[in-house]
């Protein structure tokens, strides 16, 4: 079982630490100004740039509360529903451009996922046209006919309108 850290709540309300950008504390500004931690401008840079969001610090597989609740309140154009995250570690180390980059190949990754199982889904659409067309000839009853028909003509163009 995962053991559950209590942590300082920030002042953005995110329920993340206090050196949260967002936070606009002391810890905040300080990690900024030695250069460990973005200020919210780059932070929103960095989204309107790459379509990418700000994952927390503290916990790199989620969205940064704070991020998450200006944009919101100050930014409704970018949408914090799209796009990946941006990680605070590699930002750090390897510098901004390698942290979106990190970003892009995850959305390709994901991209790439996904035609994989429309291909597999449509090769399973395919399948199964092929087995109604078999079947087609057996059916003697003019309405079932005209049915089976108009679901194999649906389903091809279907098909058809996925490929163009």
């Amino acid at each position: 079982m995962k053991e559950i850290n209590m942590i300082e709540r920030s002042y953005c309300g995110s329920g993340g630490c206090m050196s949260c950008p967002f936070s606009h504390s002391n810890e905040a500004e300080m990690a900024q100004n030695y250069g460990c931690l973005p200020t919210p401008q780059q932070i929103v840079e960095m989204k309107e740039k790459s379509g990418h969001n700000w994952a927390c610090h503290s916990d790199e597989t989620v969205l940064c509360g704070g991020f998450a609740k200006y944009i919101k309140r100050n930014r409704p154009d970018l949408n914090i529903n799209e796009g990946q995250l941006i990680s605070y570690e590699t930002w750090a180390h390897e510098g901004e451009a390698k942290a979106i980059q990190e970003a892009n190949s995850r959305e390709l990754r994901l991209a790439q996922d996904e035609i994989q199982r429309l291909t597999k889904e449509n090769d399973g659409i395919k399948q199964a046209l092929n087995k109604i067309a078999v079947l087609k000839p057996l059916i003697n009853n003019e309405t079932n006919t005209c049915n089976l028909q108009f679901v194999i003509t649906t389903a091809q163009l279907a098909l058809e309108g996925e490929t163009k």
